[in-house]
């Protein structure tokens, strides 16, 4: 089994070890915008190739920030899969509210810098490469040097991933970083709940706002403004129903940390008996000590780690899988093989 997203997308080969594919989005985007560049004449396989070649490098900058903090705060960088609308990006770090937080900023953030670097690439041009970004009579490739036209780009596809991401909705960074704010305050799963409402309510604004638009007839160099609108109000639809609720499993998955001791990786109270409840309240460390540690009760814990990643491959893939997730499924096999009577 795979996951929907890599069964929607093909393979780019790895880099630094970190399998890249591109998602079929990628591929529908291009055909819109040579459809449009055709209406508009001139070599029109060449203005897409430009204005996909800096939006997959847009992308990529985007994304390289996700991946770099990650790698930064101990984690795992599994597997990016590169979308017109940033990436979905594989990873697995001891999450808590906080990493959370950075991890989801981070590619925002780089795409903030990519736009500030284009402008000010810009501005060595002179002050009318500058103006001919508000210029609706003069669009981007009607600048006579390509680097000024391949930099006015930049700044409108790097401010359009800025703008996009932010909004709260899953995929998109915003949604995870709505996620990471509400965590404190309603516990991991109530977060999600909150979220996914949140995606479904931002995909119907992004559709009403596409109608208006329509309506008004509002375009964006010669495209319509409704298509790149409506595109991404079913993207955001379609992922607001999807499982992204992770398991504890993928909480703080990574080499050489046991995954199925991931819950003490932020706070976690549990009252321990029924009968008081002014009981003192335990620390998951100190409640797992008063538990016996029999044979039983390990196996006990090892079933539960295998359920666990079966909920997960069943939600998400195999593809979705962790190293330690992996190693999990080892273990189980190995104990498998050594109750089978030889």
């Amino acid at each position: 089994m795979q996951h929907a997203i890599t069964l929607g997308s093909v393979p780019l080969g790895r880099y630094n070890g970190l399998p890249l594919r591109l998602h079929i989005s990628f591929v529908l985007v291009g055909i819109f915008v040579l459809f449009f560049q055709v209406q508009s004449g001139g070599n029109h396989l060449g203005k897409t190739g430009v204005i996909l070649l800096i939006w997959f490098a847009a992308v990529l900058l985007h994304e390289a920030g996700h991946c770099f903090l990650v790698h930064r705060i101990g984690g795992n960088n599994e597997m990016l899969v590169l979308t017109p609308f940033g990436g979905l990006s594989f990873h697995s770090f001891p999450q808590q509210a906080g990493k959370d937080l950075w991890v989801a900023l981070s590619g925002p953030l780089m795409s903030f810098i990519g736009f500030t670097m284009s402008i000010v690439a810009l501005g060595l041009f002179g002050d009318a490469a500058l103006t001919g970004l508000w210029d609706d009579g003069n669009p981007n490739f009607s600048a006579e040097v390509l680097p000024i036209a391949a930099l006015r780009l930049s700044v409108w596809i790097n401010l359009g991933l800025v703008l996009v991401n932010i909004l709260p909705a899953i995929p998109l960074d915003g949604g995870w970083i709505l996620h990471a704010l509400l965590w404190p305050a309603l516990g991991d799963h109530r977060s999600w709940h909150v979220v996914r409402r949140s995606s479904q309510t931002t995909a119907l604004g992004i559709f009403v706002l596409a109608l208006v638009t329509g309506l008004l007839d509002l375009m964006i160099g010669n495209m319509p403004l409704w298509l790149p609108l409506t595109i991404l109000a079913a993207y955001c639809f379609c992922f607001s129903s999807a499982p992204l609720s992770l398991h504890p499993l993928d909480r703080g998955s990574y080499a050489g940390e046991d995954p199925t001791a991931d819950s003490s990786l932020r706070p976690h109270k549990v009252t321990v008996g029924n009968s008081n409840p002014q009981q003192h309240e335990l620390s998951l460390e100190e409640q797992m000590l008063l538990l016996p540690t029999t044979e039983e009760s390990q196996n006990e814990k090892a079933d539960s780690a295998v359920d666990e990643v079966l909920q997960c491959v069943y939600d998400r893939g195999l593809a979705s899988l962790t190293t330690a997730q992996r190693k999990v499924l080892q273990e189980a096999a190995k104990r498998y093989r050594s109750r089978i009577p030889k």
